[in-house]
C-alpha cells in the first residue's frame, strides 16, 4: 500500500510543478519578426559566381580576343611560306601509314 501512496504524491508533485509554470507571453508581432529576417537572409545569399564580377569578365572576354587574333595572325603569316613543307608532311605521313587510296586494306 505504501507504494501506492508513494505514486500519488509524485503524481500530484508532479502537478504542482506543471501548475506552477507561467505562460510565456509573445509579442504579436513575433511571427512577422522571423518572417522578415529569414526573407531578409534569402536576398543576402550571393550566387556561387560572386567572385566573377564584371571587371573580370571583361578582362577575360578581352584575352580570349587577343588569343585569337594572335592566332588567325600567326596561322596566315605562316601558311604563305610553309605551304609546300606542310604538302610534303602529309604526303610522308600517308606513304608512312600506307593510307594510299591505291592500296586496299583487309581486316582479319
Amino acid at each position: 500500500m505504501k507504494t501506492i501512496k508513494d505514486k500519488s504524491t509524485r503524481n500530484n508533485n508532479t502537478l504542482d510543478i506543471l501548475d506552477s509554470i507561467e505562460e510565456v507571453k509573445v509579442s504579436p508581432f513575433f511571427k512577422n519578426k522571423v518572417l522578415n529576417m529569414i526573407e531578409h537572409e534569402k536576398e543576402v545569399k550571393q550566387s556561387s559566381f560572386h567572385w566573377f564580377s564584371p571587371q573580370l569578365q571583361f578582362a577575360s572576354l578581352a584575352l580570349i580576343v587577343c588569343v585569337n587574333a594572335a592566332t588567325i595572325y600567326y596561322y596566315f603569316s605562316n601558311t604563305e611560306n610553309t605551304s609546300q613543307d606542310q604538302l610534303s608532311g602529309i604526303e610522308s605521313f600517308v606513304q608512312e601509314y600506307q593510307l594510299d587510296s591505291d592500296t586496299t586494306i583487309s581486316i582479319n
